[in-house]
């Protein structure tokens, strides 16, 4: 068979590493059409009390979540069982923006009410559900709280933020690593092209996200795109803002790239990218929380590490290697400043990623028992396998420098491209495996499996089982049974049940259970804070039979 020349391979070659980059995008949106549009922030309290029985009309409803949130302009409100709007429309915050205030219209006649909203929790999540209380009567049935499923905006909203990653790759590891490292690629047509495309990609994924953050809230779909809707609320809050900043700056920095030659145009540029690391940092799970300060500058300097780290594998195939014939060419590489360069990046990868595990994924056993620990845990066996590939050609270059036999080092220049298109093809699924984590609530945020607890009744030998519906703070379902010593379920005459937290200063809480076969089953039950809690529970068998026990358990 005829061999090719080396001008028709290494276009070849360039073209199927950025086929192989695309499908990893293509896949990317895949796996983010799949992810839920889980919300962040959970609603721990309201007053009234979801599903409450009130003897007088109160003057307004109040909804307390566990972390501030943004309203989305028209989507809370609250009606009457005949669809009347029963709000005055007066919708507010307060709390340190944990709370939303709903006025209701004075004298509210008997009748079931319902609470409608939809937010935005403080990592631009959206959140919506509804409750219902009854004045005089009980009330009617509320949907549940949560997210609807992934719209085709909330795809394409997540494809933009892994967009975003590329571009910070292509704008700012490309071009420092073109400048610093490998001057002489920088003439080369084809890089000064991917630096530019990084820098649209910034752009791009940016625009995107903000002109799509308000018809997302609003549900408006793609015609709420075309009329812009929501734009002054998304522009008002800080998200948006940092969107406009990060749109500025990579502007600035699209300019400043035909400087780059120059000391003065390169340092414009670095300072610019970096602000854009900056933004996308603080619009991030980093940008939410406790130690908001250091979790934005682990975050920044995870971004900067990985857009080294894969910005230089990306240089070497596309303008360095190609050039390479034999094995004294491959001594001119400057391999080994490149492995320092290397080390260095992944390990400010591993102390700053083990940083935001540690702040996202506790407990333990959140990591395989949710999507985001398992979707981390997909990330780091993209980065092992791309840390082989590393080693491998690190290792292929110390060989060639202790001076092994020529054939043995003309076979060393195709087993390192080889290494570096395995470790590059790594680095770029770990990349689109971070865009997925952005599209998920942190592991700490959603972790809460369900838990049956028991307690003994009195010395009867009979023991009262409680199955909690979930461990996360907010809202859950307790079912209550009772088995006597041969664990045959007893049906009892009441039970009655208190939540109290010694350690959260809560003295109780109210339990309402209600009568449901041989179990008895909670209404309206609420665990507002994390920590640890004890159910109190009261058992009458009989007339004469009542005993009081209690259990603990830990909400997340």
């Amino acid at each position: 068979m005829t061999n090719l020349p080396a001008r028709t391979r290494r276009p070849r070659r360039v073209r199927a590493l950025l086929f192989a980059l695309g499908a990893l995008l293509a896949a990317a949106t895949v796996l983010l059409g799949a992810v839920p549009a889980d919300a962040h922030a959970v609603l721990v309290r309201s007053s009234p009390v979801d599903g409450s029985r009130l003897a007088a009309a109160p003057a307004r409803v109040v909804l307390t979540f566990d972390e501030p949130v943004q309203l989305v302009d028209g989507m809370t409100r609250a009606f009457s069982s005949s669809g009347t709007r029963v709000d005055t429309g007066d919708i507010s915050r307060s709390g340190g923006d944990t709370q939303v205030v709903v006025p209701l219209t004075p004298d509210l006649p008997r009748g079931s009410y319902t609470v409608s909203w939809r937010v935005i929790s403080a990592d631009t999540h959206v959140v919506s559900g509804s409750i219902s209380f009854g004045v005089q009567q009980d009330a009617a049935s509320a949907a549940a709280t949560g997210s609807a499923a992934p719209t085709s905006l909330d795809v394409v909203a997540q494809t933009a933020t892994g967009l975003g990653y590329v571009g910070v790759v292509l704008a700012l590891g490309v071009a420092l690593l073109a400048r610093l490292l490998w001057p002489d690629t920088w003439r080369r047509r084809r890089v000064r092209l991917l630096v530019r495309a990084g820098g649209a990609a910034l752009l791009v994924g940016a625009l995107v996200d903000l002109l799509l953050q308000g018809p997302r809230a609003d549900e408006t779909g793609w015609h709420g795109v075309l009329r812009l809707d929501g734009l002054g609320e998304t522009l008002a809050g800080s998200y948006g803002q940092l969107l406009v900043a990060r749109i500025v700056l990579a502007a600035v920095g699209v300019v400043l790239a035909r400087s780059l030659a120059r000391r003065a145009g390169f340092a414009a540029y670095s300072v610019a990218q970096f602000g854009v690391l900056v933004t996308i940092a603080l619009a991030g799970h980093a940008g939410v929380g406790a130690d908001v300060v250091l979790a934005a500058t682990a975050a920044v300097a995870h971004l900067a590490a990985m857009a080294a780290w894969a910005g230089g594998l990306l240089l070497l195939l596309v303008a360095v290697l190609p050039g390479v014939t034999g094995a004294p060419d491959l001594d001119r590489l400057r391999l080994g400043t490149w492995s320092i360069i290397a080390f260095v990046s992944v390990a400010v990868l591993v102390v700053s990623g083990e940083y935001q595990a540690w702040r996202e994924v506790q407990p333990v056993a959140s990591l395989w028992s949710t999507p985001y620990g398992v979707t981390l845990l997909v990330k780091l066996a993209f980065v092992a396998i791309a840390l082989a590939g590393a080693l491998a050609a690190q290792r292929m270059v110390a060989r060639r420098r202790s001076g092994a036999g020529a054939d043995a080092a003309s076979v060393s220049v195709v087993r390192v491209r080889r290494s570096l298109r395995i470790e590059a093809v790594a680095v770029a699924a770990a990349i689109v495996v971070t865009s997925v984590l952005t599209a998920l609530p942190p592991a700490s945020g959603t972790y809460g499996p369900a838990a049956t607890v028991t307690a003994p009744v009195g010395d009867t030998g009979a023991t009262a089982v409680a199955e909690l519906s979930t461990t996360r703070h907010g809202p859950l379902v307790i079912t209550v049974h009772v088995t006597d010593r041969n664990g045959t379920r007893v049906d009892p005459e009441l039970v009655t049940g208190v939540l109290s937290s010694p350690d959260n200063g809560v003295a109780g809480i109210d339990v309402t259970l209600t009568h449901d076969g041989a179990s008895w089953v909670s209404t309206d039950a609420v665990v507002p804070i994390a920590g640890a809690w004890t159910l109190q529970l009261t058992v009458t068998i009989d007339q004469a039979h009542a005993y009081a026990t209690a259990t603990t358990f830990r909400a997340w």
